[in-house]
């Protein structure tokens, strides 16, 4: 029941916000994304992600940037955050900008655009020991990476939680879950998209 498989993506731009290692550029490339861009919080990230790409014959853009603050001019036909939305930061100007990342998203797609994301959900391991500052923001104590504690977190609910915390940008969301035990170790993610409107 998801449309967003149905799409032809060979006349599409796609804006990766938070890319991570650019894993998700070869599938973007295997869809046939006209134009592939991607934004990561250094240039080494950035640059380590071009020329991996490169070497993979797979040509893509990297710029520096944050989810507050995307260095693109253009706006996208689509825009990802695969686990990154929720990402507040350390310092205690970066506790409260969900909403400001949000705006930022918008602007960035062009008319109709599609925003795709996933979320932890609150039951998540992540959030084991976490502390709450409100009902929406957490500090992570507990991280199996131990990369992430002391950074605060917007965390969700449930699913009507994520549709709220769109819906001044964003329609017609659309939310499924993925429920994982890792040999013990559990994840419980929201994935979704949504329509700016």
């Amino acid at each position: 029941n998801c449309d967003l498989y149905k799409n032809n993506f060979r006349e599409s731009s796609i804006l990766d916000v938070g890319c991570g290692d650019a894993n998700n550029f070869l599938l973007y490339d295997q869809l046939g994304f006209k134009r592939m861009c991607g934004v990561e919080i250094t240039k080494e990230i950035c640059d380590l992600n071009k020329n991996r790409l490169k070497r993979l014959g797979i040509e893509a853009e990297f710029k520096v940037g944050t989810n507050d603050h995307i260095p693109y001019e253009e706006a996208f036909n689509y825009l990802i955050s695969w686990n990154a939305c929720y990402y507040m930061g350390g310092g205690r100007d970066n506790y409260f900008k969900f909403e400001e990342y949000m705006l930022e998203f918008h602007d960035k797609l062009k008319e109709n655009g599609i925003f795709v994301f996933s979320v932890p959900a609150a039951d998540h391991r992540i959030f084991r020991d976490s502390i709450q500052i409100d009902n929406k923001y957490v500090i992570i104590q507990n991280d199996p990476l131990e990369i992430r504690k002391g950074i605060v977190f917007r965390r969700f609910r449930d699913q009507s939680d994520i549709k709220d915390s769109l819906s001044e940008w964003f329609r017609d969301v659309h939310i499924g879950e993925v429920n994982d035990n890792y040999f013990g170790t559990l994840g419980h993610w929201y994935i979704g998209y949504a329509y700016k409107k």
